[in-house]
């Protein structure tokens, strides 16, 4: 039985596609996710919002790498991952949890300094307002009220230590930064909304 409900609930969350992207519906969340092949975009079933995340750049100060165009799109059941290059994968689980979002890094970017910074655009019309924490955003709606948290937000390197980060509000949307100068690569980044 538990199999058996185990693979209900995998094809339940599972992405397929429609018309050139992704689809996955979120029964718990009452929502349903679009992947683009660039970014995401997440609509209520009573679509009163809209919101999602895309990434902009990545790097360190002075020498920030932008991505404009994904080399790969990848499903597998609930999973769905973007490949921008051959150190950086973006990938999404969608569970009863909500929308899992994160990213590994295979290898340390070239030049500078760290922190290690991922700067994302907010796509739709909520606004993020990170917490005391500095590892939960609560993004609200135009009356102040809070709609969508994106939190646990957790970094760890190849041998499982955990690496510090945070997230903070800039002009473009959301900047996460990991502190990285004593990890081993891959870093894994992974909140979930």
């Amino acid at each position: 039985w538990s199999s058996i409900r185990a693979a209900y609930e995998a094809n339940r969350h599972a992405a397929f596609a429609v018309d050139g992207s992704f689809q996955a519906r979120n029964h718990a969340q009452g929502w349903l996710t679009r992947f683009d092949g660039r970014s995401f975009v997440t609509h209520p079933d009573d679509d009163c919002w809209a919101w999602g995340l895309q990434l902009e750049r990545y790097g360190f100060e002075g020498s920030e790498v932008s991505v404009h165009e994904v080399e790969g799109v990848t499903t597998n059941l609930r999973r769905v991952a973007y490949s921008w290059n051959a150190s950086l994968e973006e990938w999404f689980v969608n569970d009863r949890r909500g929308l899992e979002h994160g990213f590994t890094i295979q290898s340390r970017p070239e030049g500078g300094q760290g922190p290690l910074t991922l700067t994302l655009s907010v796509r739709g019309d909520l606004r993020p307002k990170v917490g005391t924490s500095r590892c939960d955003v609560t993004f609200v709606g135009e009356d102040n009220n809070s709609v969508l948290n994106y939190s646990g937000l957790t970094v760890y390197d190849a041998d499982g230590r955990i690496i510090p980060a945070r997230f903070e509000v800039v002009t473009e949307g959301l900047r996460l930064s990991v502190e990285e100068c004593d990890a081993r690569y891959p870093l894994t980044i992974d909140p979930v909304a």
